[in-house]
């Protein structure tokens, strides 16, 4: 009989700080698991996505590459946990920091791609991004895209040094930056109040529900507010935000003096529902704070379902549930609306997002997997949450439309859709009048993503999901010229200059759109921004705001900015002036 070859699972589980070293159990530190994708590393740990780098700029030291533990081995996974889980061991032994490090933001990178059902790619067009945990003394961490980064730094206080990248929540929101840069590479450019924004909100949502789905982590730091079983009126907005679970930060809050009140960095559902924030940009128009909005809605629109899963719609007040059956049930509806999160990257904007269109992306991206949801009421949860913070779907509602018009697929290749952008550009082409692109704009289709998602009754679907861009690129005077979709037959609106800009200074126009065909090379849904869209005034005058207009301007070393004022923020944000 022959010898039977050994062949690895896809994913392992490995410890990993759960939220960080400030959050203790009997005086060990907080330890969940998680699974991350199976593979050979080299010391680092490098691995063919993530390459960790071990060089400490301020004090001009390269630490010795750390291995990782043997995943197939319980008895050196017991012995790392142990490790990981000693305060001492773990302030003093550099390698269980870069190990850490790595598992977390493979274990965000395994998510995202389960979500996506395909690899992703990361923004700067290389392989591998580097990983250095102990960067910088600073107390910051930021993605940079100009480096092939995730750039964690440290801080030195009285009592103890904190370090950004024990921080499960430092790391997973990082991670989530530089995945979503390499989903939507336009979202750098801060186009509107809401895209500057979203890159923070998104990738804090990344870090809280990654936490949120490990049910061990979930059970204990819910049992040390609620011992006894949990009444229905009191699994509110109040009971979750006594938890650590919708903090991020607390160990690099304490250390700091940014943050004396609260601890944490930033707390999610500080912000009780009101309709008067999104309106108000001179309070919410920072994108920290208005990052906080979107955050504050997702998370009222999960405890939303949450409550209704465990309770259903005629819940009594007294009506009571075990503190272990919260804790699994959260947990499973946190991965439920990670996956959502995640997946409407895919349905939304490639560039200019507004809440209102992530809103729609959501739903459209929900009802393609669940299209009934009598549990959770998923859809009208987030409908009702975004509400009750000003945010609505806007004119072009809750879903997207799938295109009505006589398309034409004439000579084009189904097969080859899933893979050649020439195959995607020509049906562009082919059909550009009624797809609603503008002829004399430069038209280039950036990417061609093949999937396989699950669909409702548990076949596999093929779909594709096709990016194109459009760009113009005018003078001062004849942006002048340039008149705009009204909205309305047959009105035309005159496009604003931004200020400050000259007669010969140039300025580029971009538009672009989302393609998604179905497993037969049909579209299904056709998500665009024209550049003769009214929101193009609105656009120039956010990119001049930025600095991201005029040669030389871009995105480069964004979150290192945004980051380093991310700590001192909270003191700004209204809602601490008003003590909510």
């Amino acid at each position: 009989m022959p010898k039977q070859r050994f062949v690895p699972p896809n994913a392992l589980p490995i410890p990993i700080i759960a939220q960080d070293p400030s959050i203790r159990v009997g005086g060990n530190v907080l330890l969940g698991e998680v699974e991350i994708p199976c593979e050979v590393t080299a010391p680092g740990p490098r691995g063919a996505r993530v390459c960790v780098v071990d060089y400490d700029a301020s004090d001009r030291r390269l630490y010795r590459p750390a291995r990782m533990p043997a995943l197939d081995s319980p008895r050196a996974i017991a012995t790392y946990r142990k490790r990981l889980a000693d305060p001492r061991a773990l302030a003093r032994d550099p390698a269980l920091h870069a190990v850490n490090a790595y598992a977390t933001s493979m274990a965000v990178l395994g998510r995202f791609e389960r979500a996506l059902g395909r690899r992703i790619g990361w923004g700067f067009g290389g392989h591998q991004i580097y990983l250095v945990p102990h960067a910088f003394e600073e107390a910051n961490a930021y993605y940079s895209e100009g480096d092939h980064a995730l750039l964690f730094g440290y801080l030195r206080t009285e009592q103890k040094t904190v370090f950004s990248c024990l921080s499960h929540d430092a790391v997973a929101h990082e991670v989530g930056h530089a995945l979503l840069d390499g989903l939507r590479d336009r979202y750098t450019y801060f186009s509107s109040p809401d895209q500057a924004a979203f890159h923070e909100a998104f990738a804090d949502l990344v870090a809280i529900f990654s936490v949120f789905t490990m049910v061990p982590v979930v059970q204990r730091l819910l049992g040390r507010t609620w011992r006894r079983p949990v009444v229905a009126r009191e699994l509110d907005r109040e009971w979750l935000k006594r938890t650590p679970l919708t903090s991020m930060a607390e160990e690099l809050g304490h250390a700091t003096s940014v943050a004396p009140r609260r601890g944490a960095l930033r707390v999610a559902l500080r912000l009780p529902p009101s309709p008067t924030y999104y309106r108000d940009l001179e309070a919410f128009g920072e994108c920290h704070a208005r990052a906080e909005i979107l955050v504050a809605a997702v998370l009222h629109a999960f405890l939303a379902m949450w409550k209704h899963a465990l309770f259903g719609a005629g819940a009594r007040p007294r009506q009571t549930v075990p503190v272990d059956v919260v804790a699994s049930e959260g947990a499973a509806l946190a991965e439920r609306v990670l996956m959502m999160v995640i997946r409407a990257i895919d349905y939304a904007p490639v560039q200019d997002l507004q809440f209102s269109d992530f809103l729609t992306a959501l739903c459209t991206a929900d009802r393609e997997v669940y299209p009934g949801d009598e549990k959770y009421r998923a859809r009208e949860c987030f409908t009702e949450a975004f509400a009750s913070f000003g945010i609505t779907a806007g004119r072009r509602g809750l879903y997207w439309e799938t295109p009505d018009a006589p398309l034409s697929y004439d000579h084009i290749h189904p097969s080859a859709l899933r893979h050649d952008p020439n195959e995607v550009f020509r049906f562009l082409w082919q059909n550009r009048r009624l797809l609603g692109l503008y002829e004399p704009a430069y038209t280039r289709v950036t990417s061609v993503r093949p999937c396989i998602r699950r669909g409702s009754d548990g076949f596999l679907v093929n779909e594709t999901v096709c990016e194109y861009v459009q760009s113009l690129t005018l003078t001062g005077r004849e942006l002048g010229r340039v008149r705009l979709d009204s909205g309305k037959p047959g009105r035309r609106a005159k496009l604003e200059p931004p200020p400050g800009l000259g007669k010969d200074d140039e300025v580029t126009l971009r538009g672009g759109g989302v393609l998604l065909f179905d497993e037969a090379g049909r579209l299904k849904y056709h998500v665009q921004n024209r550049i003769l869209s009214p929101r193009q005034s609105e656009r120039l005058a956010s990119l001049a705001a930025a600095g991201q207009l005029g040669p030389g301007a871009g995105p480069e070393h964004v979150f290192a900015r945004l980051h380093l004022a991310a700590g001192t923020r909270w003191a700004r944000s209204p809602a601490v002036r008003k003590g909510r």
